[in-house]
Order: C-alpha cells, then sequence, then structure tokens
C-alpha cells in the first residue's frame, strides 16, 4: 500500500481531524444550547439518573472491598446544586479507579453526580464502557490512541549545535517516490517513536524537514520508522462540557491527561483552563467553580489499602473577571489561569522529585510525630508541609545531612525487619514478654488463618488470575507510555475489573456444582434447585466476605511477628542503639524544623501547635466508636453516608479544629488566594459546612444511643 492511500485511511478513521482554518476571534466561544438536557445537574430523574445511581452503588460495593478506608478532607468545597462546577483530580495514580472513587465520595457526600471527561480509547474496553455510560463520561479524541505507523518513510535528526531546535529530515525507503511532508502532515500533528516518546510537529519548514515542538527523550541518529496522528478538532468535546456546565452540571476532569506512578504531577494540561473559561466568555451569568481534588494513596495497588481524597477551595471563573479577557486575549488568559489552577492541585498533592526523596519525607513525618495516629489525612497534610520546607531548603547542608542520616537510619531498619513505629515497643519488652506474646499471637493468627481459609481457597483462581493478568496489563501499558516508571497506577484497576468479572462466573458454577454434586442433607430446600442454588449462592459470598475481614485482621496479627522474633534474637545493644539512633535524628529535625519554619510558613508556631494538639485530641478519641468511612456507606441512609467523609474525626469539636483551623491554615499557608472570593465568603462555606456536619453527628450519636 502507498504512504499516500495509507495516510488518507489514516485520516479518515479519525474524528474531527481534517485540518480546520485559523480561529476567528469569536469561534473559541461555545454557543448556549438551550435544548439540552442533562440528566445529572439534580433537577431531572430519568433513566439515565437513576442507572448512574446504580454504578455508584456497584462503586460502594467495590471500593468497600479493596479499599479498607477512604478518608475525605475539605467536602465543604464542593459547590452545592445548581453551581457550575468543574472538579479536576491529581495526581491521575490509578486509573480508572481514580475516576470511580471521586464520582462515588462526590454522591455520597453532596448528592451531585460528576460526569468524568474520559478518553475516547477506554469506550472501546468492555467494563470500562459499560461504566463509562451509565455515568454520563464525555468522550475525548486523543491523538495518541490514534498513531500509526508512516509505511515506507524513516525519521533522523539533524543535530546542529548552533542551531538547538528539534529539526527531523524524513526520508523515504523507496528513492523513486517524492515524500511530501506538506501533503502527508500537518502542525500539531503528533509523531511517536516507540520507547522515545511522543512529539508534537510545530512547523513543517519544506518538503522533507520537520521542527517538533521539544526534543524525543533520546536522539534519533538512525534513520527510524515512527508513528503520526493528525491533530485532533477538540471543538464537540469542549461544547459538550460547556452544555453540562450550562445546565448546572458538575464535570470531572484529570488535567495531567494519562495515568502515571510518578512521585509527582505531569504538566497540568490547558484543557480545564479552556473549559471554565469558554464557559464564562459564553455566558455572562455563568460562575464556574473550578475545584481541585487531591488523590493520596498509601499502597494503591495493594487489596486492603488506604487513600485520602482531599478537597480544596473553588477557584471561581466569571464573566467579568475572566471572560472578558478570554474573549480579548485567549492564549494569554488561558496561561494565566492555567498557573492558577496548578497552584491549587499543589496545594492539596504531594509532590516528591523522585520516590526516594518520598520515603524520606514520610520517615521523617513519623520521626517529627513518632506516627501514632491512624488519621491518614492528616499524615498526608504533614507529608505535603514537610515537602514545601524540602523543596525551598534542599541544598541546605542541614537537609543534606539530614535525608543522609534518615537514609542510614532507614537501612538499619530495613536490615534488622523493623518499622519505625516498632522501635519504642520492642525496646519496652523483655525477653519473656515478647516470648509470650508471640505464643499468644501465633495461636491467634492459627484461628484466623483456619476461618479465613475456607473462602481463600474459593476465591484463589480470581486472586491468581487477577496478579497475573494486572501485570500483564502493566507491562503493556509501560511499553506504551513514556510518563510511567513501572506501570503500577495499571495495578489496582485490572485486579478489579477481572475480580468484576470473575466472582459472578466462579460463584454460578460453585452453585451449580454444589446443586449436582452436594449431599443431600446439605439442602435445606430439598428438590428445589432454585431456592438451593440462591442458598449456595449467597453463601458463598458471605464465606469469602468473612474470609476478607478475618484474613485482613489476621495479616495485622502477622505484621506484628517480625519485631517480637527480632527482640529474642538481636541483642539488646543493636535494639537500643536504634533507639538511641532515632531518638538524637527525631531531635535534631525538630530543631532544624523550628528554625528553617517560620522561613517556609509565617504562623509556624501557632500552626505546629493547633497541630499536635489536634494530633493529641485524635488520640485521647482513638478509642471510642470509629466511623467505616466506607464500608457503612454501601447500604446505610444518606447521613450515616455523609458521615463517612469524617471517619477519623470522632467528635463535633475536633471536627470543627480541622475544617476552621488546619484547612484555613493550609489555604493561608500556600498563599493562595482566589479573585472573587472575599473572607466573608470563606467564612460562609466554612459555617455551612460544619453545620451539616454537625447535624451529621447528632443523628450518628441518635442512632447509637438507640
Amino acid at each position: 500500500m502507498s504512504s499516500v492511500s495509507s495516510e488518507k485511511k489514516q485520516k479518515e478513521s479519525l474524528p474531527d481531524s481534517r485540518p480546520t482554518p485559523p480561529l476567528k476571534k469569536s469561534e473559541h466561544i461555545p454557543k448556549i444550547d438551550k435544548s439540552y438536557l442533562n440528566d445529572y445537574n439534580g433537577y431531572t430523574f430519568t433513566i439515565k439518573t437513576w442507572l448512574y445511581d446504580v454504578a455508584i452503588f456497584c462503586f460502594n460495593i467495590l471500593f468497600a472491598i479493596f479499599f479498607r478506608e477512604i478518608f475525605i478532607r475539605g467536602e465543604q468545597y464542593i459547590p452545592p446544586k445548581g453551581v457550575p462546577t468543574i472538579i479536576m483530580c491529581a495526581p491521575h495514580a490509578n486509573q480508572f479507579i481514580d475516576g470511580g472513587i471521586v464520582m462515588s465520595r462526590v454522591r455520597n457526600v453532596s448528592g451531585r453526580q460528576t460526569c468524568f471527561v474520559i478518553a475516547a480509547s477506554s469506550f472501546k474496553r468492555r467494563f470500562i464502557s459499560l461504566f463509562s455510560k451509565m455515568t454520563g463520561g464525555i468522550p475525548v479524541p486523543r491523538a495518541q490512541d490514534y498513531l500509526k505507523v508512516v509505511p515506507n518513510v524513516k525519521i533522523v535528526q539533524v543535530l546542529n549545535e548552533d542551531d538547538p531546535v528539534a529539526k527531523f529530515k524524513i526520508i523515504s525507503d523507496d528513492s523513486n517516490e517524492d515524500f511530501d511532508c506538506f501533503k502527508h502532515f500537518m502542525v500539531k500533528g503528533l509523531l511517536g517513536i516507540s520507547m522515545k516518546g511522543n512529539c508534537q510537529i510545530k512547523e513543517i519548514v519544506d518538503k522533507s524537514t520537520l521542527i517538533l515542538a521539544k526534543q524525543f527523550k533520546s536522539p534519533i541518529m538512525e534513520p527510524t520508522s515512527f508513528k503520526y496522528a493528525p491533530k485532533i478538532n477538540n471543538s464537540k468535546v469542549f461544547q459538550n462540557v460547556f452544555n453540562h456546565l450550562d445546565s448546572k452540571g458538575c464535570i470531572g476532569i484529570f488535567p495531567e491527561g494519562g495515568s502515571h506512578d510518578r512521585p509527582s504531577l505531569l504538566p497540568v494540561k490547558a484543557g480545564v483552563s479552556i473549559m471554565a473559561l469558554g464557559a464564562s466568555a459564553a455566558d455572562p451569568t455563568m460562575k464556574v467553580h473550578v475545584v481541585p481534588c487531591g488523590l493520596n494513596y498509601f499502597h494503591r495497588d495493594k487489596f486492603r489499602s488506604r487513600a485520602v481524597l482531599e478537597f480544596g477551595k473553588p477557584i471561581v471563573v466569571d464573566h467579568d473577571n475572566w471572560g472578558t479577557k478570554y474573549v480579548a486575549n485567549p492564549y494569554d488568559t488561558v496561561s494565566e489561569l492555567l498557573k492558577i489552577l496548578e497552584t491549587a492541585l499543589y496545594s492539596v498533592t504531594v509532590n516528591a522529585p523522585d520516590f526516594d526523596t518520598l520515603m524520606v519525607i514520610q520517615t521523617a513525618r513519623r520521626l517529627l510525630f513518632r506516627n501514632t495516629t491512624d488519621d491518614i489525612s492528616l499524615n498526608v497534610e504533614i507529608n505535603r508541609r514537610l515537602m514545601k520546607g524540602y523543596t525551598k531548603y534542599k541544598d541546605d547542608e542541614r537537609i543534606i545531612r539530614l535525608k543522609e542520616q534518615v537514609k542510614e537510619y532507614n537501612k538499619e531498619l530495613s536490615q534488622a525487619g523493623l518499622k519505625d513505629y516498632q522501635i519504642d515497643i520492642i525496646t519496652e519488652l523483655s525477653a519473656v514478654q515478647s516470648l509470650f506474646k508471640l505464643v499468644t499471637r501465633l495461636a491467634i493468627l492459627f484461628i484466623m488463618v483456619a476461618l479465613a481459609l475456607p473462602g481463600s481457597i474459593l476465591f484463589s483462581p480470581i486472586f491468581l488470575t487477577a496478579s497475573i493478568y494486572s501485570k500483564k496489563k502493566a507491562l503493556e501499558g509501560l511499553k506504551k507510555s513514556v510518563v510511567k516508571i513501572k506501570g503500577t497506577d495499571l495495578l489496582a484497576t485490572w485486579k478489579l475489573v477481572v475480580a468484576l468479572a470473575m466472582a459472578p462466573i466462579l460463584y454460578i458454577t460453585y452453585s451449580v456444582l454444589f446443586i449436582k454434586f452436594g449431599p443431600e442433607s446439605m439442602k435445606p430446600f430439598g428438590s428445589c434447585s432454585v431456592l438451593n442454588f440462591i442458598f449456595a449462592y449467597i453463601v458463598l459470598v458471605f464465606t469469602t466476605w468473612v474470609s476478607f475481614r478475618t484474613g485482613e485482621r489476621g495479616m495485622d496479627v502477622f505484621k506484628s511477628l517480625p519485631p517480637l522474633l527480632v527482640c529474642l534474637v538481636y541483642p539488646n545493644w543493636k535494639l537500643q542503639h536504634l533507639k538511641s539512633f532515632r531518638d538524637n535524628l527525631s531531635k535534631e529535625m525538630r530543631t532544624v524544623c523550628d528554625t528553617l519554619g517560620p522561613t517556609v510558613f509565617p504562623n509556624y508556631e501557632k500552626m505546629t501547635t493547633e497541630l499536635e494538639k489536634h494530633l493529641e485530641e485524635h488520640h485521647r478519641l482513638r478509642g471510642r466508636s470509629r466511623s467505616s468511612s466506607i464500608n457503612s456507606s454501601i447500604l446505610s441512609n444518606p447521613h450515616s453516608r455523609s458521615n463517612s467523609c469524617v471517619s477519623s474525626i470522632h467528635s463535633e469539636k475536633s471536627y470543627k479544629d480541622d475544617s476552621l483551623d488546619d484547612v484555613l491554615d493550609v489555604a493561608h499557608n500556600e498563599k493562595f488566594e482566589v479573585e472573587n472570593m472575599s473572607v466573608d465568603d470563606v467564612n460562609e462555606g466554612k459555617s455551612s459546612g460544619v453545620s451539616k456536619i454537625s447535624d451529621i453527628v447528632r443523628e450518628s450519636r441518635k442512632r447509637d444511643k438507640k
């Protein structure tokens, strides 16, 4: 097939991929479509609205099984029904799970239905497509999803020290064929080379020369085959988003683009800024609230892990301050707003330059605060503050020295097979006490293993298949991506997809086998196969759930055994050395923080004192009844579902401290001020949030008394 015919077919397969003439001044402004019907704005109830809630119900069940806890902070910042809202989420660290968590939590705590902007290629996946359509997903075509090999031609880089631009030559394999770049490529089209990344065409110099917007990951010294995708016209996508916002809907978007497993954010794309500005420019009455949402996972790919969702103060994009500027100067206005949105995302996420630094920051938090809190949302906040200080003083000799000491401390802990929080415990135990605890816990572990074994055996085909298949998909994703490190952002998604597909089939198979070959004495309904089938299915599901819960507790007991063994085997002087190392390192770190902290946070002393009081209050209340964070959200009423947003805050006072003091301190310390939002507006929003939570807490107490 000739390159011309191949290019023609490639372009025909792309939606809206034909080059468009330069925009006129008003063409970047969407049009108001009064006939648009939004089924997800809270003002109508249709079959689509009902299907959305069915999908959320499924998400709640899946996340209740996969996650141990999901914490929420700043839910009072989610605008109420009737306010055009864009929830921009980052980092995109867990592929399709990210969107599901945000949709389910926002629905549970605020009642709003969030529709996400999703890559059009995801609509081709079986289960992902089903849930995307049920939740009103808005497909957006991406050029990288349409990359195709350009036959009979190769590309090679033109290296010139005096000319640093990314210039490339197109070489035809057939010397008799004259390949014309003007006929086959377009400006802003995308070139891709396997394992070297994708680059956008910035300029077409002549028939055989291209200038790209950036360099590939490494120079292209030899003629190399490549892929190409023409520029995608996303005007229909932006119009769909505007229609949703104009009808008072709530949009969700991951402005980084694709998912990744890096410890820091990828560059934020301009799409979210264009959406908000276009909507405010088209309708003078429109005030789009852009809410930053940080997704923080602890062992994101692990079964029964934890997650934290943190919502930040919304950025209000209105017509008078932003829309008019966008009409007059689109490019500069998009860049200006994008910087503000990027700052907002950084204020609700933890960003480290690499994993080593992230591990150092997490260890520093444990050294400073003893890591005795199970409120991981506070751990995320402390991590963020430490990261901000580290970023400012990373070249300071004191910080460099502390970093090396923390690495050495982590190394000694690893060699001893211990965790930081176990140091104080084992140094206070005698050999006799350690032996007694070890024997006791082994006995408890034996009982838990016996209880968990039946369900584990029944569910083992799913465990094995999910593990193998998710690793396979991670490797495939890693080969296609230039931003992933190990592909761990894909593991949890495909574990859940495999479980979702296999579990019903497996339970049906077991139930049929029970009816066919099970002893008659175990069939409670005699010869009625249908009722016996239902009975077997329910018993199997219940057995699996009990095994999950028992296995989770058993794993906690199992993790407590190594330090007891260490206490028996290791010489006491070695353990005392580790404790002394920890105490000295903790004191030195506290001194450095107290010295440099006020230069990073103007109200450092007040902020630290309030944080310690909050932690002390939290520790004091740990023995009281605890909210379940996500498990109660499956079959509970709206009030109890909303209570999951404060799963680790156990009293009205402690929640007030968190919402009025700690969160405001974060906003103040980040020095992030939003146009068109006064202090009174913020306080009003805070008060309404506290009032709502107070009502929930009172209702919860009444139910507890009953």
